[in-house]
């Protein structure tokens, strides 16, 4: 999970918080592309985040396709 803590309280408060760990740091065998789009389904923001279920599904299908994704990379200044 991307937020664990020993209590269900800490482990809100680390949703409102902090920023999920990216993939790649718990498992290092995580796509790039795929870490990617996680991550912005991880986003604080709901207007950050995927706005349906169908633009994540068509993000998805373009990564299994190998084509690009739509999904940013998230750079050091945000």
């Amino acid at each position: 999970p991307p937020f664990l803590a020993a209590t269900s309280v800490e482990t809100m408060r680390q949703v409102i918080e902090e920023d999920p760990v990216p993939p790649n740091l718990l498992n290092k065998g995580v796509d790039h592309d795929l870490e990617r789009i996680c991550l912005k389904c991880l986003e604080k923001s709901p207007r950050d985040r995927y706005q349906s279920a169908q633009e994540l599904a068509e993000d998805l299908r373009r990564y299994l396709d190998g084509e690009q994704i739509l999904a940013k990379s998230i750079n050091v200044l945000e």
